[in-house]
């Protein structure tokens, strides 16, 4: 179950990074800017990807889930 999480997560990662690819140079248009330019996008797009998902990863060893005995507050 864990494998296909994980798998499942690596694969919407890829499509998105190659959505913003496939989409770059309509960007570029629309925002009158060249293709070089428009790289920007992708570009900050990445870092802030790979600055936030290791950060998003381990929830538990950060916050330790508490079990909760009444299921509507938890």
């Amino acid at each position: 179950m864990i494998a296909i999480a994980v798998m499942t997560a690596a694969v919407m990662e890829l499509v998105d990074t190659s959505a913003i690819n496939v989409s770059l140079p309509y960007i570029a248009g629309n925002l009158s800017a060249s293709v070089l330019e428009a790289t920007w996008v992708l570009t900050s797009y990445l870092v802030a990807n790979a600055i936030i998902l290791p950060l998003s990863g381990p929830p538990k060893k950060r916050r330790p889930i508490k079990p909760c005995r009444s299921r509507p507050l938890c």
